[in-house]
């Protein structure tokens, strides 16, 4: 098990289940479930720091950013 982003040709994986847009080529795929992105703070830091207007606001803050490729701007 991996959590890299790897190439399941390449890779010569035969199953692997990914948080992603639908591949393309030759790979089949089929939809789990959908899945939903919240942004979250707890109140003592929203208290310390003031709660984001908007998204553009997030630029000021400390926040957990997603790793994966295709992802960290959603």
């Amino acid at each position: 098990m991996s959590d890299a982003n790897l190439d399941l040709i390449a890779d010569n994986v035969d199953l692997a289940i990914r948080l992603a847009p639908a591949p393309s080529g030759d790979l089949i795929s089929s939809r789990l479930m959908a899945t939903r992105y919240h942004v979250c703070a707890s109140p003592d830091y929203l208290a310390r720091v003031g709660a984001p207007a908007g998204p553009a606001d997030l630029a000021g803050h400390g926040c957990l950013l997603l790793t994966l490729p295709d992802f960290r701007t959603r």
